[in-house]
């Protein structure tokens, strides 16, 4: 099974030492704009820069348009444009979006705009008209992201007006008008005008748009209808009440949601954890050791868990010697990034005989917050007889 043998982390593959650098400084810069506020307004006008500003711009505008670059490191340009604020870098980046002879290059800035103005409290409306525009490009994926760049300008009414009228006129592309409907459909409840609109374009002819319409009404009401006749009497019944009202529906519909996720997360956990205890059962004995060390390396904290329940099952069970290396993997778990695999580890590890478990337990548990972790430590002390641990545990 992959998820056994597959590395926790991985690294992006190399490519030439010259460009590696230039790539690192613009992913570091792209991370460290993640982390600070949203983007600026607008305040340096283009005259304004410094020189050292000036060539940071002719800079990432070159790797923007580069099209050598990858899509990761072109997007992360287009963002550091983004955070920069600047009207000559907006200039550039609406130049881009409305560049088509660059579907790499508007894809990136597309993917920038929409990813930063989820952080953003009132995106610039500079890039609403070329975002409009884009909803009618040919490549949906394109389109898409476009969309929900536009959905983050959902508290601005003039360009909620504008996505209105653009989705409920016939004489418009059909792209643009789903591309609005898309943008609607990842808004709030704004509105009860928009409901209004959305339900009128019910009758729509293209059927496509009306798919995204029932999506985008389910979406923004909480209220799963997929009939036509359904959502008009719906709407006929509810157009009268406030828009928080939606929302409570909208805030149930998502717990329920979550509840039927974590349903099926839990049965999909079982059926992995059985397939990965009948393998390691059908593992002959001389490499089930090998097998259990590759249980505790996996990225899943269940199959962890399930690593350190075969040490107790199948090892200490049946009064088997536990390999140094397994030990050591045990006591690694102690600090596992899962409390619930620490607390499991603690069950374990007054059983494998190690001699230095007491001082490793005590070191954790004085850096330990989850409560039930805690418990099965000092459980596990007790357990080890470790009297040296009295005086720290009282105090």
């Amino acid at each position: 099974m992959t998820v056994l043998s597959e590395p926790r982390t991985s690294r992006p593959g190399a490519g030439a030492r010259t460009a590696m650098a230039v790539m690192a400084v613009v992913a570091l810069a792209a991370s460290l704009s993640a982390q600070t506020p949203p983007p600026p307004t607008s305040t340096t006008a283009p005259e304004q820069l410094s020189e050292a500003q000036k060539a940071e711009l002719q800079m990432l505008t070159k790797w923007l348009r580069d099209d050598s670059m990858s899509p990761d490191k072109r997007r992360d340009t287009a963002t550091l444009l983004v955070n920069k604020g600047w009207p000559a870098a907006e200039a550039v980046l609406v130049e881009t979006l409305s560049n088509k002879e660059s579907l790499a290059g508007r894809q990136a800035v597309a993917e920038a705009l929409a990813a930063e103005f989820s952080r953003t409290a009132k995106p610039p409306k500079v890039y609403v008209d070329p975002l409009i525009n884009v909803l009618g490009d040919a490549n949906d994926t394109l389109r898409r992201t476009a969309a929900r760049a536009l959905s983050a300008y959902g508290d601005q009414p003039d360009v909620v007006e504008r996505l209105r009228a653009l989705a409920t006129d016939p004489a418009k592309p059909i792209d643009q008008r789903r591309g609005a409907v898309a943008a609607f459909s990842q808004m709030p409840p704004i509105s009860a005008n928009i409901v209004e609109a959305l339900v009128v374009m019910l009758e729509d002819k293209d059927a496509e748009l009306r798919s995204r319409v029932i999506e985008a009404l389910n979406a923004m009401t909480g209220v799963e209808m997929n009939s036509v006749a359904a959502r008009k009497e719906w709407w006929a019944q509810n157009r009268t009440r406030p828009p928080i009202e939606w929302v409570a529906k909208l805030n149930a519909r998502l717990r329920q949601q979550n509840h039927q996720l974590r349903q099926q997360r839990e049965q999909l956990e079982k059926r992995l954890l059985a397939a990965v205890k009948a393998i390691y059962e059908a593992t002959p004995a001389p490499q089930q050791g090998e097998a259990l060390l590759k249980y505790f390396g996996d990225a899943q904290p269940v199959v962890r868990a399930l690593a350190l329940e075969l040490v107790d099952q199948k090892i200490i069970g049946q009064n088997l010697a536990v390999p140094d290396p397994v030990k050591k993997a045990v006591m690694e778990r102690l600090t596992d990034e899962s409390p619930a695999v620490r607390a499991a580890a603690a069950d374990v590890i007054p059983y494998i005989a190690e001699p230095k478990a007491a001082g490793q337990l005590l070191a954790q548990l004085k850096a330990e917050a989850d409560v039930p972790a805690r418990t099965r430590m000092i459980k596990a002390l007790g357990l080890l007889r470790a009297t040296e641990a009295i005086g720290d545990l009282v105090k």
